[in-house]
């Protein structure tokens, strides 16, 4: 195998989905960028405001699960994009970047694809991008933001843990539970919905609890795969706490939630999230619910299917006006 293997459809499991803002006029500029990471080159596009006076604020967009690019395409869905350029027209400077994963999965070998693990593909990655931004002389260094949505906002609160120099975090959508309930709840659902055939799902469900039962175990080999995921890589992920994380934070945190959004849910994932920060003690968060708006941020009538997601639509402007307005709030 030489080919980096996505966990899951990248659409079905911690996907990362938006839609687009359009611009008649764009107030923004983009420039092509590279920078380095653990001996890997990275491209990616910086979006910046022309309208400024001075520094601005800066943010890195962080992905989901699976080897995207720096639009995080999907279908016709462009989300990465869209969040940056609506950010940069409202005054914030965005970096988005392929995944190294994307730019160098295909060429590496199946023994370097099992070595990867958390901390190469996205924490190493968005520290080295936020350096890239703090360097930058449109920039104000001391207000460098990280964004994360699904996979990229649970590990936000570790990235943010590591770069005390970051100015805070936003969280998208951002995964909480056990990835194994996370998978199973979200494959039943696509079996009842007929997005997947019940004896396909049924294999998937019974695979992924006996994988996880031997991860937990110590009993899964590190170079076997799971999902599209090495034993190293799950294990790796399984050994994180990004909700102990968030709670020890100094910065301030935003998080957002679609109520209609059934990959990351507000019962399974964002329930989490509150009774930790609450527990902790931690004051300067901000949670905010969408109550129309689906995994995408799109707001939408009935039920979430993920058949929407192959429409062109676009993320609520809402939502890009709280991100815009909660970081230049934060001084």
């Amino acid at each position: 195998m030489k080919a980096f293997r996505a966990c899951i459809p990248a659409a079905l499991i911690l996907g990362i989905v938006c839609g687009r803002t359009a611009a008649a006029k764009p107030r923004y500029s983009e420039t092509e960028i590279t920078f380095h990471s653990g001996g890997l080159k990275l491209y990616g596009t910086l979006d910046l405001p022309t309208q400024r006076k001075g520094r601005v604020p800066g943010i890195v967009l962080v992905h989901g699960s699976g080897p995207h690019n720096r639009d995080e395409t999907l279908a016709a869905l462009k989300p990465f994009q869209d969040i940056g350029r609506g950010l940069a027209e409202r005054g914030i400077a965005v970096l988005r970047y392929d995944k190294r994963t994307l730019t160098y999965g295909s060429t590496w070998t199946q023994k370097q694809v099992a070595e990867l693990t958390v901390k190469e593909e996205v924490i190493d990655d968005t520290l080295a991008a936020a350096q890239f931004l703090r360097k930058r002389k449109e920039i104000d260094p001391k207000r460098v933001f990280v964004l994360g949505h699904s996979l990229g906002g649970w590990a936000a609160p570790m990235i943010c843990r590591q770069d005390r120099q970051a100015a805070g975090i936003v969280m998208l959508a951002a995964s909480a539970a056990d990835l194994d309930k996370t998978i199973i709840r979200q494959v039943k659902r696509q079996s009842r919905l007929g997005m997947i055939p019940k004896e396909a799902a049924d294999k998937l469900v019974s695979e992924t609890r006996q994988g996880f039962e031997d991860l937990r175990a110590g009993k899964f080999p590190d170079d076997k795969f799971l999902l599209g995921m090495s034993g190293k890589y799950l294990k790796d992920f399984l050994a994180r706490d990004p909700v102990s994380d968030l709670t020890k934070l100094a910065q301030p945190v935003l998080i957002l939630q679609g109520d209609k959004d059934y990959q990351v849910t507000v019962a399974d994932d964002l329930a989490i999230w509150e009774k930790a920060l609450k527990n902790s003690g931690k004051t300067n968060y901000r949670i905010v619910r969408f109550p129309t708006h689906n995994h995408a941020f799109v707001s939408i009538k009935g039920e979430s299917t993920s058949a929407e997601y192959f429409i062109p639509a676009h993320v609520d402007p809402k939502v890009i006006d709280t991100i815009a307005q909660w970081i230049k709030s934060v001084k």
